[in-house]
């Protein structure tokens, strides 16, 4: 599928297991290189529906054409701090990290697309 710089994710869940948070992902197919959006998604009350801030595919040196997955999992209470520990870091402290090797051991991988950056 063939997208712009953002990308919209919303969809369905059940069994959301408790003091878990859905966290929303893009993977760089060419490195497998993750990058958390810098807040979770929202979890509707009744646990059967999810809606995502967008999220940005690509990065500065990437351009049309760049494959990426775009993932949602389901992640612990501390899985969420360190992932906002990382966006704090990249955001505010002006660090630059490498991104993730690959989502928490502990998480619960939700829904996967991939995309091609137009």
């Amino acid at each position: 599928m063939k997208v712009g710089s953002v990308v919209h994710l919303s969809g369905w869940i059940k069994d959301v297991p408790k003091g878990y948070a859905l966290w929303g992902y893009n993977e760089k197919v060419s490195s497998g290189k993750l990058w958390p959006l810098y807040s979770p998604c929202k979890i509707n009350a009744a646990k059967t529906a999810w809606e995502c801030p967008d999220l940005r595919v690509g990065g500065k040196n990437d351009g049309p054409g760049s494959e990426w997955k775009v993932r949602v999992a389901l992640v612990t209470a501390q899985d969420a701090v360190d992932i906002k520990a990382y966006a704090i870091a990249k955001e505010y402290k002006n660090q630059n990290p490498d991104g993730f090797s690959n989502l928490p051991a502990d998480a619960i991988p939700i829904d996967e697309i991939q995309v091609i950056q137009e």
